[in-house]
């Protein structure tokens, strides 16, 4: 009996931390080029100086109820917290895209 109820709850912890490493949808094609460049846009003026000559950065995010990005995590730890105070709150024009869904989109940043 013990061992059939350690074998259930090592199963249920496996398919639990297998479905928690679930990254978010990626930004359809159509949708990619449109959402990459307001954000290329937001982020102008970002001080970028500790990052190499050109970098692609990827962000996760969602939308809120009033069309306003809201940052969860970003593929670049350095630049994290400025990336979020940068985009949180900004309004994003895209009609496509559903609120509260995590979404990840490619950046690529200049220096």
């Amino acid at each position: 009996m013990k061992i059939t109820k350690s074998l259930f709850l090592s199963a249920l912890m496996i398919g639990l931390f297998s479905f928690s490493s679930y990254a978010g949808d990626p930004v359809t094609k159509e949708e990619t080029s449109k959402v990459s460049t307001q954000i290329q846009k937001l982020l102008s003026g970002l001080d970028i100086t500790s990052m190499a000559d050109e970098e692609t950065l990827k962000i996760d995010f969602m939308i809120n109820s009033k069309g306003e990005i809201i940052v969860i995590s970003t593929s670049n730890k350095s630049l994290d917290a400025s990336l979020k105070h940068k985009l949180n709150y900004k309004k994003l024009n895209a009609k496509n895209l559903e609120i509260f869904k995590t979404y990840t989109v490619p950046v690529k940043i200049k220096k």
